[in-house]
């Protein structure tokens, strides 16, 4: 039993691996299965209209479907609408159609979907649109059950701006629900969908009545003719309840009761409404057309400014009256880029065509405004309002020929550019003008600062060469001094030994005997002047004293200073008496002997200070001397006395 069940455990675990084998064997052709349907999947070339690579599918009509396309120039998106030609039977559908696409392509503004090219075979038609990336107003509004009023305020704002356009262009859309308006990336409002509009002439009036019924105005569902714009003034207050209340004024099943309603007019507010929105609710959905508020009574209203208009409402182009703005950075863009000639260029954009040209032209410039770049065909810068203002951009300037206003334009180009040009060429000649003018002005500076520096060297030089002429004149001047103090001293020395010879003489002359004599020294600048002397001789003191005849008086001061002088002598002579007084008597012999050697003393002192004062003789040294000998003599009377 024990093999029997060993054998038999074998073949079990055999028969397992057996079929794990096989269910993994199974898995792995069922992989390359799917790998290789992949990549055939991707083998198959993508669907392609035109320039445009087909993408998936975004909604459904009546006569076809809406997908999304890509440019394959620019890599930028757009809604593509194709329409089977085969369900559209009937002339009135066919007309209708014909009406769709020959509005949408006279629509130039920034609240309403652009149209950029059409394509067409034998099967379909393909109308190549602006891709709206956004939700349906409708959806908007269910997910936030409803809008505030400020919220409301600019997307009605919006909506009024592109029924003003719609009412210029005279095209009634007939058909405005938050099913037809959309959002964008930037939530702004498009209207879509120009199936049920139709145009009319100035005063025309319509009587089709279409439409959803719930925004169908009371005029059209009575059945009396009507004015488009008034019909989508309507429909405009119809969505305004909806964006603020969450819900529609006007609702029934039945589609009878539901008309009287409508026609009645009778609708209820909610109590969180201010009273301007309720105000201006009952105005606009008033069923009286002659008495409801106009586009401009609207744009007065208070509500509707509580946020500036200016931001939110453009003015948009009016195809049969404008030429078209041209972006030269884009045109330029084409040409350099993706190889398109620039006359077609301008060419398909005056006569307003939608083809592959003008769809890329447009497309680079939605490109442009989503990045943020400047550009005059942004139907909301300022640069389009002001191209809008300007005359000469009117069909009306050129009588409306096409031809001319091509030739006009190539020709006003041509003229900016070499006005551009001479504006270049003015500038490069300025600039070089400025440059020599620098050059010339640089040129003067370094002139100016080398005369300035040679003229400091040139008084450099000059200092020293008077320095040096100043120190050779220095050197003559205390040369000649010198020279003169030699001079002196040896008129000095005459003088000394006439005075000895006078006093040898001096037994023989009588009492106060007076000379004269006469010099002559030259002064400082080369005069020659007369000093007369006189000479003196007292037999009592011994002194010889010399006056001038001019200077014969000293001043107070010197006679002050003189007079303390002979004060202090006396005090020291008085000093001396009593020391000496003290002391003991010798001989008179010896007395004597020291007066005599004292007298003799004091004579050779008055010959030394005789010496000194008779050097020179100008007036200066007259006052030391007169000083001295004033001195001397005060002295010898104080010997004379003791």
């Amino acid at each position: 039993m024990k093999i029997h069940e060993n054998i038999y455990h074998e073949i079990f675990n055999n028969n397992i691996t057996l079929k794990k084998r096989s269910l993994s064997f199974t898995k792995l052709m069922d992989n390359k299965y799917s790998l290789n349907l992949k990549i055939k999947q991707n083998l198959n070339p993508e669907k392609k209209i035109g320039n445009y690579i087909l993408g998936k599918k975004l909604g459904q009509g009546t006569f076809g479907i809406v997908v999304l396309g890509k440019h394959e120039i620019t890599g930028e998106s757009v809604a593509i609408k194709i329409l089977d030609k085969e369900k559209i039977v009937r002339e009135s559908d066919k007309t209708r159609l014909e009406r769709e696409i020959r509005i949408m392509k006279i629509m130039y503004h920034n609240n309403i979907v652009h149209l950029y090219q059409v394509i067409e075979n034998s099967k379909e038609l393909f109308l190549i649109m602006e891709y709206i990336s956004g939700k349906e107003l409708f959806d908007y509004i269910i997910n936030k059950r409803h809008l505030d009023e400020l919220e409301s305020c600019k997307f009605y704002q919006q909506i009024i701006s592109g029924i003003e356009y719609l009412g210029k262009t005279k095209v009634a859309h007939r058909d405005l629900k938050p099913e037809n308006l959309l959002l964008d990336s930037k939530k702004n409002i498009k209207i879509v969908d120009f199936g049920l509009s139709n145009t009319y002439f100035q005063n025309e009036l319509l009587s089709t009545a279409c439409g959803s019924p719930c925004y169908a105005a009371p005029e059209m569902l009575s059945g009396e003719k009507y004015n488009g714009i008034n019909i989508d003034i309507w429909s405009s207050g119809i969505v305004l309840y909806a964006m603020l209340c969450g819900y529609l004024p006007f609702e029934d099943n039945d589609n009878p009761k539901l008309y009287k309603k409508i026609i009645k007019g009778v609708f209820e507010t909610p109590e969180f409404l201010s009273s301007n929105a309720v105000d201006l609710l009952h105005r606009i959905l008033n069923v009286d057309p002659k008495k409801r508020y106009t586009i401009a009574q609207i744009k007065e209203h208070p509500w509707f400014n509580q946020i500036n208009p200016k931001i939110n409402m453009s003015e948009g182009l009016l195809i049969d009256n404008y030429i078209i703005p041209f972006d030269e950075e884009i045109i330029n863009k084409m040409v350099n880029e993706y190889s398109y000639n620039e006359q077609q260029i301008k060419v398909n954009l005056l006569f307003n065509k939608h083809n592959h040209i003008t769809a890329t032209y447009f497309l680079i410039l939605k490109k442009f405004i989503r990045i943020g770049k400047k550009s005059i065909g942004d139907m909301t810068s300022q640069l389009f309002i002001d191209y809008i203002n300007d005359q000469k951009n009117l069909f009306s300037s050129y009588d409306y020929d096409l031809n001319y206003i091509i030739v006009e334009r190539i020709l006003n180009k041509k003229n900016t550019e070499n006005n551009e040009n001479l504006n270049k060429k003015d500038g490069m000649e300025k600039e070089k003008e400025k440059e020599e003018e620098k050059n010339k002005e640089n040129i003067f500076k370094n002139e100016v600062e080398n005369e300035k520096e040679l003229k400091k060297k040139e008084n450099k030089e000059e200092n020293e060469n008077e320095n040096d002429v100043k120190l050779n004149e220095e050197d003559t001047i205390k040369s000649k001094r010198n020279s003169k103090y030699k001079h002196n001293n040896v008129n000095s020395i005459n003088n000394i030994n006439n005075i000895h010879n006078i006093k040898k003489e001096y037994n023989t002359i009588e009492k106060d005997k007076v000379y004269e004599t006469l010099e002559i020294e030259k002064n400082n600048s080369g005069q020659k002047i007369k000093i007369k002397e006189r000479i003196t001789f007292n037999k009592k003191n011994n002194n010889i004293m010399t006056l001038t005849e001019n200077k014969e008086k000293v001043s107070k001061k010197e006679s002050l200073k003189s007079n303390l002088n002979k004060k202090k002598l006396k005090s020291t002579r008085e000093n001396n008496i009593n020391s000496n007084l003290n002391i003991h008597h010798h001989n008179s012999n010896s007395i004597n002997k020291n007066k005599v050697s004292s007298t003799n003393k004091k004579n050779k002192n008055n010959t030394l200070s005789q010496k000194y004062f008779y050097s020179t003789f100008t007036e200066n040294n007259l006052r030391n001397l007169n000083k001295t000998n004033e001195d001397s003599s005060s002295i010898e009377q104080n010997n004379q006395k003791k």
